[in-house]
């Protein structure tokens, strides 16, 4: 049985992004890995499973970054040392600009 529950395949990610947590209050975070259904990152505060977020960050590319906004829902946060937790986020909205810069990126 398989146990990665990953509905699509990631790609790689080490850059900065920011994460707008209910109430409106931002957190600077570094990606980890990103695809079309959702994206990992590493905070150093952790952030409440099912909490609903926004992650705002640019991807790099050819010409000028495309940015990236989604509304996601966090669906696990693991402590893995002082002022380091690894985020998981599902992608619970995501505009056709934003996707077609991320299926973009992941080619």
């Amino acid at each position: 049985m398989n146990s990665n529950r990953r509905v699509t395949a990631r790609t790689a990610l080490r850059s900065p992004a920011t994460v707008v947590l209910p109430g409106g209050v931002t957190r600077a975070v570094r990606m980890s890995d990103l695809a079309i259904d959702g994206a990992s990152l590493m905070s150093e505060r952790p952030i409440p499973q099912g909490s609903s977020v926004e992650l705002r960050l640019d991807l790099p590319g050819a010409g000028a970054p495309a940015s990236v906004v989604a509304t996601a829902r966090v669906v696990y946060s693991s402590y893995l040392g002082p002022a380091e937790f690894k985020i998981g986020l599902v992608f619970t909205q995501l505009d056709a600009a934003s996707a077609a810069a991320i299926t973009a990126f992941m080619v």
